[in-house]
């Protein structure tokens, strides 16, 4: 049995890959008594304009299930994954190998395959057996390119059960640019390169050489002298560009994906770093962002953090609620990205965790007192849907909603007043936007203008008017920051915290740890 959840968008729409490759084993599972309900969550985050991951295939096995070895030739499963995106052979492969094993391709839940775009997330529930599914595997194609990929190489990486039968999650870990191969069986011309200007699969320049680590595309950091450079600061067929910078994974710390796997009873939180949540905010162009896992018996918190920081020097787990500074509880091992370690919680530790009063402080030379913080705080879900408020501006506040969809929106109407200060007129401001983790950054706000009230109403009236930026950040499932930017200048520009003023809606209590 499988559960979808989808926070992203299928791009490239002129590109037909593979049904969805459901194995046999996936089919015919049928899940027993000892059956462990667990989670795969998979998020691109390589930089805005950066690389983009086809719809990843997942693996669950016995731990002999080998989908390639460095120095030698790649599968033609593979060969089909790498070029084209096509995750069926290697699925049939893997049917014909391990028939107790279960498989599938985690993509959009509606059955239309598209690739993960920088800073989407997806995920999938499955029932495991520990007897026959004890390891994990996965495979992407890396695009665009002519034959990238990532996959794990040694087929015992990732353990899910100990020789016990015992679940040895929650997991997370980090693919890093140093990890993509070269499956060597296309040339990497960068013409005919699939997802860039490639019309029909297949149809690069085929090659013999065994599977590499893959040195850069052409033009790139670790490939300067390498010719034509077509990708790194060229534009798809489909009007994407792609940085020349945030799209070589050659770069330092170039992270590609974080792959977490969460098992029943374990809490996930997801949120963004930023200069905007310092105190004071500080003006950097780094980001980041984090996964951390509330294990089930609410003993240990595992946090799984990429930035790009320069002249990083610590990083820690500090206690204060959003706005404010508070002093180091959880020092982090070592600050570079990517940071990883898993950090013993007491009763008190949970209950500021879940109070939203925690938060992660990456600290630089140039900022000591930190460049990029994210206070630890939930995905942006169903639950957060409702009124929200500052109690210190009581009479404007704000109705959010979250769309339950296949790429969920927030929509927000700021209910306020205009800067003139009439106190006979009301200003209200609507507009949406996509959400990533934990916030969200509505771009097409307006501001409604023209019609009456009553019998008197006339829609053609109407008068929508750009406004500006509405960006939210939710800091616990009860709290949040609101900054926003207008095109207006009797609006200006500024940032506020806000609370919930309402209570979730009936059936979405649970969506919020």
């Amino acid at each position: 049995m499988k559960k979808f959840n989808r926070s992203s968008k299928p791009l490239f729409p002129h590109v037909l890959l593979a049904p969805l490759a459901l194995s046999t084993g996936l089919l015919g599972f049928a899940p027993s008594a000892q059956a462990v309900e667990v989670t795969v969550t998979i998020e691109n985050i390589s930089p805005s304009s950066g690389l983009f991951l086809t719809p990843v295939w997942v693996g669950f096995h016995d731990g002999n299930f080998d989908i390639y070895d460095l120095n030698t030739p790649a599968s033609s499963a593979l060969e089909q994954l790498a070029e084209d995106g096509n995750n069926a052979p290697l699925s049939a492969e893997f049917t014909a190998s391990v028939p107790n094993g279960l498989d599938a391709t985690i993509a959009d839940p509606s059955g239309i395959p598209g690739p993960l775009d920088p800073g989407s997330r997806v995920s999938e529930t499955f029932d495991l057996s520990a007897d026959n599914h004890r390891f994990f595997s996965y495979a992407t194609m890396v695009i665009p390119s002519n034959d990238a990929f990532i996959a794990n190489a040694n087929p015992q990486a990732h353990e899910l059960f100990d020789a016990g039968g015992s679940f040895t999650g929650p997991i997370s870990f980090t693919v890093l640019g140093t990890q993509v191969r070269d499956a060597g069986t296309e040339a990497n011309t960068e013409t005919d390169a699939a997802f860039f200007d490639q019309t029909t699969p297949d149809s690069g320049t085929s090659s013999t050489d065994p599977v590499l680590v893959h040195p850069g595309f052409n033009g790139s950091s670790g490939n300067p002298g390498a010719v034509p450079v077509n990708i790194l600061g060229g534009t798809s067929n489909d009007g994407v560009f792609f940085d020349s910078l945030a799209a070589d994974f050659t770069q330092p710390s170039y992270t590609l994906a974080r792959i977490t796997i969460t098992g029943p009873g374990d809490k996930l939180f997801n949120f963004v770093l930023d200069g905007n949540q310092e105190v004071p905010p500080v003006d950097t162009p780094a980001n980041g962002s984090c996964v951390g896992i509330l294990n089930k018996d609410e003993t240990a918190f595992t946090a799984n953090c990429h930035h790009t920081v320069q002249d990083v020097t610590v990083a820690h787990i500090h206690e204060a609620p959003a706005g404010v500074n508070g002093g180091v509880i959880f020092p982090f091992a070592s600050a570079e990205s990517p940071i990883q370690e898993t950090f013993n919680f007491t009763a008190e530790d949970v209950a500021t965790l879940i109070a939203g009063n925690f938060y992660v402080n990456v600290h630089s030379g140039d900022f000591p007192g930190g460049e990029v913080r994210g206070q630890i705080a939930a995905p942006l879900k169903g639950s957060f849907s409702g009124s929200w408020f500052n109690p210190n501006r009581s009479g404007e506040g704000f109705l959010l909603e979250v769309t339950n969809s296949d790429d969920p929106t927030l929509v927000a109407t700021w209910f306020t007043y205009p800067p003139s200060g009439d106190s006979g007129a009301q200003a209200w401001l609507v507009g949406s936007g996509p959400i990533r983790l934990n916030e969200s950054i509505i771009t097409n706000t307006v501001i409604t203008e023209g019609a009456a009230f009553g019998d008197d109403f006339d829609p053609s009236a109407v008068n929508r008017i750009p406004w500006g930026t509405l960006k939210f950040t939710f800091t616990s499932c009860t709290t949040g920051i609101v900054e926003y930017d207008s095109v207006r200048e009797d609006f200006g520009s500024g940032t506020f915290h806000i609370q919930r003023l309402t209570p979730p809606l009936i059936g979405q209590e649970e969506d919020c740890p």
